[in-house]
């Protein structure tokens, strides 16, 4: 699960590289977030 978890950061990481950066950041952190609190 721990692998799971990492390839999905690593996957909206890249993702919102392509995106605004400033923005994908504050994204991530957010996404993060919910997956850790379900």
């Amino acid at each position: 699960m721990g692998d799971k978890l990492k390839n999905v950061s690593l996957f909206l990481i890249n993702k919102s590289k392509k995106k605004h950066q400033r923005f994908g950041i504050k994204e991530i952190k957010i996404k993060e977030r919910e997956i850790t609190t379900e």
